[in-house]
């Protein structure tokens, strides 16, 4: 009766369309749902893995969405990222594990790890949207979130508007580890909210794999679909 009652005052509604919703466990509202741009889900063979596999020697790679400039997802991530909408977040990220425990490829994950901010824009935004879809995908397969261990060198500038290259050129060297002998022999999955040029991926992928006898496999909410 409680959330009967808020729902009239504070409606919950369509991030997309905006109509309403019947209840406040969804984001975005079944047809939306039917339209945003699905990448082939299985894990195995998802667009990321093959965007990444060739490059470094991943166990796996998955992105559920694309995402192209002015569609749905970059709607929804712009929501999440900059309109502090962190709801959409915890719910990407419970589907994301739902999905993930469908296809039994977290089971031998030890740890999720979400690509950093730096302390300033940290502070700036108030939180870390990846860390955010990482908490609740932790939570979803019982797997612990580390989040002091990879840390930002330095605040790099917006990449929206950077070339490829410029992108790769950087974040060379932007990421460090902490405590890279904890990770020894564990299967990481690197959480993030959009794989474009993979320039910070794989930035984060190199310091990463430093570390002796470790997997790394990457999870995203999208990657572009150029």
């Amino acid at each position: 009766m409680l959330n009967d009652f808020f729902s009239l005052i504070y409606p919950n509604t369509c991030v997309i369309c905006s109509k309403p919703l019947p209840n406040n466990k969804s984001k975005w509202c079944f047809l939306c749902d039917l339209r945003l741009p699905k990448t082939f889900l299985d894990p195995q063979h998802n667009s990321m893995h093959k965007a990444l596999g060739h490059q470094f020697p991943i166990t796996f790679g998955f992105a559920p969405y694309y995402f192209q400039k002015g569609n749905s997802i970059q709607q929804i991530l712009h929501k999440l990222k900059y309109e502090g909408n962190k709801e959409i977040g915890k719910h990407i990220g419970t589907q994301i594990g739902l999905h993930m425990i469908q296809k039994e490829v977290l089971d031998d994950i030890d740890v999720i790890m979400p690509v950093p901010l730096h302390t300033s824009k940290l502070n700036s935004r108030g939180y870390n949207q990846s860390q955010i879809i990482g908490k609740t995908l932790s939570e979803c397969v019982r797997k612990p979130q580390i989040t002091d261990n990879l840390y930002r060198k330095r605040c790099s500038t917006t990449q929206t508007h950077k070339s490829r290259f410029k992108r790769w050129e950087s974040t060379q060297g932007v990421f460090g580890l902490k405590d890279s002998t904890s990770l020894t022999g564990n299967h990481v999955a690197v959480v993030d909210d959009v794989f474009t040029t993979g320039a910070t991926i794989g930035a984060c992928l190199e310091v990463l794999g430093t570390v002796d006898k470790i997997k790394i496999s990457v999870i995203t909410v999208a990657i572009a679909d150029y």
